[in-house]
């Protein structure tokens, strides 16, 4: 039973032309600039795909298509997509918020009905469990209390036509602790 040749990384190319060589420095590198430019952008995003993929699927080195991804057009295009995904991300986990605070509080919930069944014992799997439950509780309360301090993103005041400064935007009010509810209830106040 023999097995295959593993398939080498980089691909033997004949060399190119002069025409076909952009200098950097004192290296020539081959030059690219590919039909398709958004079918390149495309395969960039596509998490299947890794550079050297991508380089070969369009037929160049992974030099070259650097290079090319360094061009001032490209590079502002490769940052307008980054930033779209940026806020389709950050808009898609918004719109999911209202769906992670019932499962939160679920969860807090029965960890902390879970501690109150646990006998008081000093053995060192109880006292593990304790802490565990404790922790996954601390966990769902900071995460309820960050849900209940997020605050979307607001448009920029208009300023005032008459010359007079604009006052400074009003912050909301800081997230209380999670150990002062507690902490007032155990000193008595």
């Amino acid at each position: 039973m023999t097995t295959p040749p593993a398939q080498p990384i980089f691909e033997f190319r004949p060399p190119l032309a002069d025409a076909d060589l952009a200098i950097t420095g004192d290296v020539p590198v081959p030059f690219f600039n590919p039909q398709n430019h958004d079918q390149v952008i495309a395969d960039l995003a596509d998490p299947h795909h890794s550079l050297i993929s991508v380089a070969a699927k369009h037929g160049t080195t992974l030099e070259a298509l650097s290079l090319w991804m360094t061009r001032p057009h490209v590079a502002d295009s490769l940052a307008n997509l980054q930033s779209a995904a940026a806020v389709k991300a950050r808009l898609t986990a918004s719109v999911q918020l209202p769906r992670a605070v019932p499962g939160l509080l679920t969860l807090l919930a029965s960890s902390q009905q879970e501690e109150t069944k646990l006998p008081l014992t000093d053995s060192l799997r109880s006292l593990h469990t304790r802490a565990r439950l404790r922790t996954i509780s601390l966990r769902a309360t900071h995460y309820l209390l960050r849900i209940a301090g997020y605050n979307t993103p607001r448009p920029a005041p208009a300023r005032a036509t008459d010359g007079a400064p604009t006052p400074p935007p009003v912050e909301p009010p800081p997230c209380p602790s999670a150990f002062s509810a507690a902490d007032s209830r155990a000193t008595g106040g």
